[in-house]
């Protein structure tokens, strides 16, 4: 048996206990739903305990289409999170109180988002719309195809210190910095 992300190798008469936490879309999120489709609007206990998230196609037979503000916020747990094609509207800042999150994934089908190094993006990929808080960087370069920093985009991201703006033009939203303690200096 190989154990662990690590590869560890257990070998002879081991006894491996193992806590399984039960997560799909019904234990996991709450919602809201309209006649046409269904909002995420918060994190269950039992998602609050899991690291990786996978954000459903649908809830009831309705299209997911939207993550509320605190759909996915204050699990100290969450570490990595995926969203799916259906998810056309995110409302920031996303992850607040998610302290130890480092990676945002988004799979190719989705028209309205994507994922570069972790990051989320529009689909585009001018605008950032959220930096994972725990991401472990401690600088990060926003390129000159950027024109765009959605409200709260880098909330509480814990790690920067140092922001590089190369576009003179780009257009802020409200708070993109709001709670980046460690951050000293934002060079544009």
């Amino acid at each position: 048996w190989i154990f662990g992300e690590e590869g560890t190798e257990v070998t002879g008469n081991t006894t491996l206990y193992a806590k399984w936490i039960e997560c799909s879309p019904v234990t996991c999120f709450t919602f809201t739903e309209t006649e046409s489709a269904a909002t995420i609007t918060g994190l269950t206990e039992s998602g609050e305990a899991v690291e990786n998230l996978v954000i459903p196609l649908d809830y009831n037979g309705k299209a997911l289409t939207t993550i509320n503000i605190n759909g996915v916020a204050y699990s100290t747990m969450l570490k990595k999170l995926t969203i799916g094609k259906s998810v056309t509207t995110i409302n920031t800042p996303l992850f607040q109180n998610c302290i130890n999150i480092t990676e945002i994934n988004v799979v190719e089908e989705n028209n309205s988002f994507t994922a570069i190094d972790g990051v989320l993006f529009n689909k585009s990929a001018d605008t950032i719309v959220m930096y994972p808080q725990g991401k472990p960087d401690t600088s990060y370069t926003i390129t000159g195809n950027i024109t765009n920093i959605a409200a709260g985009a880098f909330h509480e991201a814990k790690n920067l210190t140092a922001v590089t703006i190369i576009n003179p033009e780009i257009t802020f939203g409200m708070n993109i910095f709001n709670s980046c303690t460690n951050l000293a200096n934002v060079t544009l």
